[in-house]
């Protein structure tokens, strides 16, 4: 017979005043228990037995004798008809025995049954762990008592002690003593209360200690060496995207189960144009970020995906904004704990979609934008993206208010031949071919590259004109052309270097870019540190010689203006003096 507690309490009392005759009632008020803890047991026998008696608890090869009897009532045998017994923690677990056995002719066992368990760790999925990310472990394990199992996790290395426990109390119930449990584990708790970079935990391998406690006591542990590992980014977006339609990019990330986490920022690049976005993971990783297109024109954009790992010491909006393609590896990333950041560019096309434009060779400038100080030299490569071509022909003109740069130069790849070229300052042709095999041209290969001299501060544009390209059957190709612009800033002199050099230890350059949306405003922010000069004790003596000096001349009389003004006063004196007297005489 089993039962519920509540049932139990009611049958025995119910047992114990009206017994029935011959009758051995037993009831234990729980069917699991584990080691080391107690179950209430209730028993009543009819006095009509008057036999003799003993009551046991009985496990394995275990037993415990609560009470026995020479035929005498229970209760003024045993003193009681309810005991609490505690299973003690040395006994094996599995099926256990509450037994009356009854000495009379033919003995007689009554007994009920209950579950012994010895808390235990089942099995442990320990998932990727990611340098300053969130995990969750997941463990099953076997216990008979939820509410005062708990689950501890412990990652130990030198200087290094992350903590995570969990209740089971609120774990998912399997069986009637399984549980499967999920303990959140964070590993950028250490910076998230310090902000020093000095406690972040580095990838590496580590000790993961996991234990399982009931009572206060550890039944069960795990010792497992993990590795942290660096973050990763895949980014996937469309090559080409006609105007209008949504700039989706989506991110994958190893941040398994770091749900809501937003230090992955996303930015959209294209001339004089900077949005900027947040990224939120989902537990499986992923995110994906919109950024409309109807707003923007046609031409080549760069996308930059950062993971910043929370660690930035700048705000998100300004990594985002102002140093979007700022590279981890750059002297300038550690001042900013940019250097543990993941960064990856993809590049996109945004096209008018026409049909008779299906499809169209690119001809481009790459880079598409450059700054140089006056009397540089820089090369502008002119590529393509598209089929296999044979032949091409172009035009390149430099657009400008002054002759701020002019062309030096326009040569060809190794693999291209000269059919015509002309080359002046402010303008250049070009017409080549491949002869034999045809080239295939993929994206981005340099068709020519262009190289100008600068000469004096000003914006260049760099246009492409007449412009034809040539399959290797003598097909034209439809071609979409796209300009570039050279800036020459102006040239800083030595004595503003060294000016620049002590007020601003590093300076980072600016953006000069125009527009920025969402995350931008119309200025940027610059980060700078500024050098502060050591106050010798030469300078504090100045400092105060000069207080000094200052102060005294408050309340010290100038004897230099009063001798010049007695003087003065005394001149005009003596002259009124003769003046008076000699008309006096006259008289």
């Amino acid at each position: 017979m089993k039962s519920l507690a509540p049932l139990a309490l009611i049958l025995t009392a119910i047992a114990v005043i009206i017994p029935t005759e011959g009758a051995v009632n037993i009831y234990i008020d729980k069917d699991f228990v584990n080691l080391g803890d107690s179950v209430r047991i209730y028993v009543s026998i009819d006095e009509a037995t008057n036999k003799p008696f003993e009551i046991l608890v009985v496990c394995q090869e275990n037993a415990y004798k609560l009470c026995e009897g020479e035929g005498e009532s229970l209760t003024s045998t045993c003193g009681t008809t309810e005991w609490i017994f505690e299973i003690p923690e040395n006994w094996k677990d599995g099926t256990c025995l509450v037994k009356v056995l009854v000495n009379d002719t033919e003995p007689i066992e009554y007994f009920e049954e209950f579950e012994v368990v010895k808390p235990k760790i089942l099995n442990l999925e320990i998932p990727e762990l990611v340098y300053q990310g969130k995990t969750r472990i997941r463990a099953t394990l076997e216990t008979a008592n939820p509410s005062e199992t708990f689950l501890g996790i412990r990652i130990l290395a030198k200087n290094t002690d992350v903590v995570a426990v969990k209740n089971l109390e609120v774990a998912n119930k399997v069986d009637d003593t399984i549980y499967e449990v999920n303990i959140d584990l964070n590993l950028r708790q250490g910076y998230e209360l310090s902000h020093d970079i000095s406690d972040v935990i580095q990838p590496g391998e580590y000790l993961m200690d996991v234990l399982l406690k009931f009572g206060g006591k550890v039944w069960d542990s795990r010792s497992v060496v993990v590795q942290i590992s660096k973050p990763t980014l895949n980014v996937d977006v469309s090559d080409e995207i006609i105007l209008g339609n949504p700039i989706v990019v989506r991110i994958e990330s190893n941040r398994v189960y770091d749900y809501g986490y937003d230090g992955i920022l996303v930015t959209l690049v294209g001339t004089n144009y900077v949005v900027a976005k947040k990224a939120y993971l989902d537990e499986d990783g992923r995110a994906a970020v919109q950024f409309e297109s109807a707003v923007l024109s046609e031409g080549k954009y760069a996308i930059y995906v950062r993971d910043t790992s929370l660690t930035t010491t700048i705000s998100a909006k300004s990594l985002a904004v102002d140093y979007y393609d700022l590279d981890p590896n750059y002297y300038y990333s550690k001042i900013l704990q940019a250097h543990d950041d993941m960064l990856v560019k993809k590049e996109i096309w945004l096209t008018s979609g026409s049909e008779d434009e299906a499809e169209y060779v690119r001809l481009h400038f790459n880079p598409r934008s450059y700054e140089v100080p006056p009397n540089s030299t820089v090369s502008f490569n002119i590529t393509a993206d598209s089929k296999r071509v044979s032949s091409y022909k172009f035009s390149v003109s430099l657009a400008m208010s002054e002759n701020v740069a002019e062309i030096v130069s326009v040569e060809l790849p190794d693999w291209a031949s000269t059919i015509d070229r002309y080359v002046s300052t402010s303008y250049a042709m070009l017409h080549a071919a491949k002869f034999g095999n045809e080239t295939e041209i993929g994206k981005n290969l340099t068709l020519a590259t262009l190289t100008l001299r600068t000469k004096k501060p000003g914006v260049v544009a760099l246009n492409i004109h007449d412009a034809k390209v040539y399959s290797s059957d003598g097909e034209q190709l439809n071609l979409k052309t796209y300009r570039a612009y050279l800036t020459v800033s102006e040239e800083v002199t030595a004595v503003e270097e060294e000016a620049t050099k002590e007020s601003n230890e590093i300076t980072p350059a600016e953006s000069t870019l125009a527009e920025k949306t969402e995350y931008a405003t119309t200025t940027t922010t610059a980060v700078t540190t500024t050098t502060v000069t050591p106050v010798t004790t030469t300078t504090v003596t100045q400092a105060e010689s000069n207080v000094q000096t200052t102060s005294e001349q408050g309340i010290t009389i100038d004897y230099i203006k009063v001798i010049m003004f007695t003087a003065i006063f005394s001149a005009i004196f003596l002259a009124v003096k003769q003046l008076i007297s000699k008309r006096l005489k006259e008289k």
